[in-house]
């Protein structure tokens, strides 16, 4: 009876690891997506400098910017993302500290 008690508790725990790594696996995903942003923008950032206009594309159309709101524009962006890509580091490193804690739980019990 004992075994059978370790082994679907073996079992859960490989359940839980399993989803865990495909979290983390998500997480690092999204974050490398977000830091490819964060580039693209502080290119942007780099060539509208020194600009008095600029143009953006709003859906089919280029509508004409001026450089100084374009700026202010990108760098609310490029804060935004930071933003979440620091939370979502947080979330990852929770994750990963958790799927250590599984996976010791495995091994001792195994």
């Amino acid at each position: 009876m004992k075994k059978e008690k370790v082994d679907k508790d073996v079992q859960e725990n490989i359940s839980k690891l399993n989803l865990l790594q495909q979290r983390l696996q998500l997480f690092g995903a999204q974050r490398q997506q977000m830091q490819i942003q964060l580039a693209e923008i502080e290119n942007a950032l780099k060539e509208i400098k020194g600009q008095q206009k600029v143009y953006k594309m709003v859906g089919g159309l280029l509508v004409e910017k001026s450089a100084t709101e374009m700026s202010k524009s990108l760098n609310s962006e490029k804060k935004d993302l930071y933003d979440k890509v620091k939370k979502l580091e947080t979330q990852e490193r929770d994750s990963q500290i958790k799927a250590e804690k599984i996976q010791a739980e495995i091994t001792k019990k195994i």
